[in-house]
């Protein structure tokens, strides 16, 4: 081999070294990095793209559909109902990050009197009141109630057990000697740290166990080892509930 020609292999060796080092440079990090939940891709321990296992995103499949157990409307005045539907969702550990419903009020002949759009958080492994307060029905009295789930976002991970030790309703009392009936709760926060943003939620029944009155207020906060009282009121008598129902809520942020 000349000296040219060993001078010239020397170059394209050079050059393609060069080219191979600069190309190494740029994709080795992406070669290399370690798999995560939002790389577009199934990796690691993952049951899909991105969901499953250890992500936070549950894959489609993995979680139980929710359960409207009822839904009923209850008469505030003449002119006005309160409607509400229960729903269960039997995942322990796992929520929707959205919720969208629609909740119609029909009379005896099957017309719609009024309809409704809402947004919900529903908590896990329990109960949540959707509830649509002060629907006015005018001169027309609602004999049917129907919620319909119209957008359900995907599950993700969530517990509340924690909020559920630390926020708690120590006492209740329900005054009906007046003409407007009067609950007062008592809710206790047993940790150190403020609890911020609690929806509380009051379901009366009666004692074949049916709806009589719901109501849902809101706290601000409840100071570390200490209480505050939430409020609860209604324009118009009826008889002594049989039992009652609390449902404290704290919305999680997803991301």
């Amino acid at each position: 081999m000349s000296w040219n020609s060993e001078r010239k292999t020397f170059v394209t060796l050079v050059v393609l070294g060069a080219v191979v080092l600069f190309v190494s440079f740029f994709t080795l990090p992406f070669l290399l990095q370690a798999p995560s939940c939002n790389d577009g891709k199934q990796n690691g321990d993952e049951a899909g793209i991105d969901c499953g296992g250890s992500c936070a995103l549950l894959c489609a499949g993995e979680s139980i559909p929710l359960e409207i157990l009822f839904e009923r409307s209850v008469e505030v005045d003449a002119t006005t109902y309160d409607a509400v539907a229960y729903v269960v969702n039997k995942n322990k550990d796992a929520v929707p990050s959205s919720l969208s419903f629609k909740v119609s009020l029909f009379d005896g002949v099957g017309s719609l009197i009024v309809q409704k759009e809402g947004k919900a958080f529903i908590q896990p492994g329990g109960g949540t009141p959707l509830y649509v307060p002060a629907l006015q029905v005018g001169d027309r009295r609602p004999v049917r109630t129907r919620f319909e789930i119209t957008q359900i976002g995907p599950f993700y991970k969530y517990s509340n057990q924690e909020f559920l030790k630390t926020i708690t309703v120590r006492d209740h009392v329900f005054d009906n000697t007046n003409v407007t009936p009067r609950l007062t709760l008592t809710i206790q926060n047993s940790s150190f740290e403020t609890v911020r943003d609690i929806d509380v939620y009051a379901l009366l029944y009666d004692s074949e166990d049916t709806l009589i009155a719901v109501g849902k207020t809101y706290l601000e906060s409840v100071s570390g080892n200490n209480t505050k009282n939430a409020y609860f009121s209604w324009r118009t008598p009826f008889s002594s509930p049989a039992r009652f129902e609390f449902v404290l809520i704290k919305q999680p942020r997803f991301q």
